[in-house]
């Protein structure tokens, strides 16, 4: 029946005429998803009163925004629906801030499961070596006095490889 200035501007019209003669069928000429029209209409039938009812409307150039309506019934003195009157709040730049933080946590959560991946592959593979420096150690601590000279020399060239490896593996 009737828009201000401000809804017109909001929507991409010159004027609250032209935006008026422009949508003749609002689910489809407006809303993104027409089946919000009717979500829209079924609250406000039920509560006659609807707060923060987000939806993606088009603009007349075609763009999308986000807007949040916050509108009530108006009816007559036989309790006759006249109109809905309330307004339209322009929400796009925060529903973008919602999208990028939406984002970011999933690119963290991808990096936290890489992270967590690596350590449990760096984890299995530094304990194997360290498993054969730990051996030949104890066996050059213990046996020290019993093993030949070669055999001594066979252990530590083992430990001095795989500690090699290792810090390959580090690298």
């Amino acid at each position: 029946l009737n828009a201000n200035p401000a809804l017109a501007e909001l929507l991409g019209y010159a004027s609250p005429k032209e935006l008026i003669a422009h949508l003749t069928d609002i689910e489809r000429q407006l809303y993104v998803e027409p089946n919000r029209r009717a979500e829209f209409i079924s609250l406000m039938h039920k509560h006659k009163l609807v707060s923060e009812f987000e939806s993606q409307v088009y603009r007349k150039d075609s763009t999308t925004i986000w807007i949040s309506e916050n509108v009530r019934s108006v009816y007559d003195t036989n309790n006759i629906l006249l109109y809905y009157e309330g307004f339209v709040e322009d929400i796009t730049k925060r529903k973008q801030a919602e999208e990028d933080i939406r984002n970011a946590l999933q690119k963290e959560k991808e990096l936290s499961e890489l992270k967590s991946r690596f350590v449990a592959t760096t984890s299995h593979e530094f304990r194997t070596p360290l498993a054969a420096i730990l051996s030949s150690a104890e066996l050059l601590r213990k046996y020290n006095h019993k093993l030949r000279e070669e055999q001594k020399l066979t252990k530590l060239e083992q430990i001095q490889t795989t500690v090699s490896h290792m810090t390959g593996l580090l690298n």
